[in-house]
């Protein structure tokens, strides 16, 4: 559970047989996908302008580290049914990754350096204007 504005844990709905689990998601505000694989260390650590993130481990688990400035909140996934919207101008950090840890990403717009905020003071400024 997340008590950061906007953000939001998604469950979808999965079907399971005794040919495996199928998991259902259908996206129209999603424009561009990728992956880790294996990660160590710390992923992410910065905040997008306009871009807002779907975030679903596929395999293995994570904890990533929501801020928007004035509350924190670590939400743990472990598990490819269940997705974390982060929207715009909130501050995330993807850590302390599983073995085997595969970390889907889904971005509403395409690749821009300059949506990037990658100084947490600059996102805090930047925060405090709106």
């Amino acid at each position: 559970m997340t008590t950061i504005k906007d953000c939001h844990l998604i469950e979808y709905p999965n079907f399971s047989d005794r040919r495996g689990t199928l998991t259902v998601c259908e996206f129209e505000n999603f424009n561009r996908a990728f992956w880790v694989t294996n990660p160590i260390g710390k992923r992410g650590n910065h905040a997008h302008k306009v871009c807002n993130h779907l975030l679903i481990c596929l395999s293995g688990d994570c904890l990533i580290s929501i801020d928007d400035g004035t509350q924190r909140n670590d939400i743990f996934l472990d598990n490819p049914h269940t997705g974390l919207f982060v929207p715009a101008m909130i501050w995330d950090i993807e850590h302390s990754f599983g073995v085997g840890t595969i970390l889907l990403v889904l971005a509403s717009h395409h690749y821009d350096k300059d949506d990037y905020i990658t100084d947490y003071q600059e996102f805090l400024r930047l925060k405090n204007a709106c």
